[in-house]
């Protein structure tokens, strides 16, 4: 439910901007992937069959058409919202934490004191943020983590791979937060 009041604000709040705290450097993770572009994509192209749709299944039954309208605009209107939370959702480096966020699909606060160290040897079958991008920095904890996932899911991890948009920045930033290791 919270999930989908947060996609609901996110549509409906174009006024919006990203929430970044004091003392933070912020950092975007989903331009490599291209999911946010996917998602936009996906929800502008599902309007296209609406109309042909309802046409449809209005010959059966003038119910379902309806039904199957309302669910195909409120669709699109989810996909929208989701693609905007990429931008007004930015990972966050401060001092004393690091908030890995990649719109409203994952968010990840690790504390500084819980890093053990930061690499860029990227461990074999380590979670990777965004999936399906080369990450650059492996952050390993010194205890297990939870990350929340999309919609309430969470997931214990020792440590996350980061593919960072701004690399050289991002990397910057933790180095200055947690000297990295060779």
């Amino acid at each position: 439910m919270a999930g989908e009041l947060a996609v609901l604000y996110y549509g409906l709040a174009w006024r919006a901007k990203p929430d970044l705290g004091k003392q933070t450097h912020q950092f975007s993770l989903h331009r490599r992937s291209a999911f946010h572009e996917i998602l936009l994509f996906v929800g502008l192209a599902s309007l296209l069959e609406v109309l042909p749709v309802h046409l449809v299944l209005g010959h059966w039954s003038p119910v379902a058409a309806w039904i199957a309208t309302g669910l195909s605009l409120y669709g699109a209107f989810w996909a929208v919202s989701m693609s905007r939370t990429f931008e007004l959702r930015p990972t966050l480096v401060s001092a004393t934490e690091i908030v890995l966020r990649f719109g409203l699909l994952a968010q990840l606060r690790i504390p500084v004191s819980a890093i053990r160290r930061v690499t860029r040897e990227i461990p074999e079958g380590s979670m990777v943020i965004p999936r399906r991008t080369a990450p650059e920095l492996y952050i390993e904890f010194n205890r297990p983590l939870e990350i929340d996932k999309l919609p309430g899911f969470r997931q214990t991890i020792g440590g996350i791979a980061v593919s960072a948009d701004q690399s050289a920045e991002f990397a910057a930033a933790i180095d200055s937060v947690w000297p990295m290791q060779a």
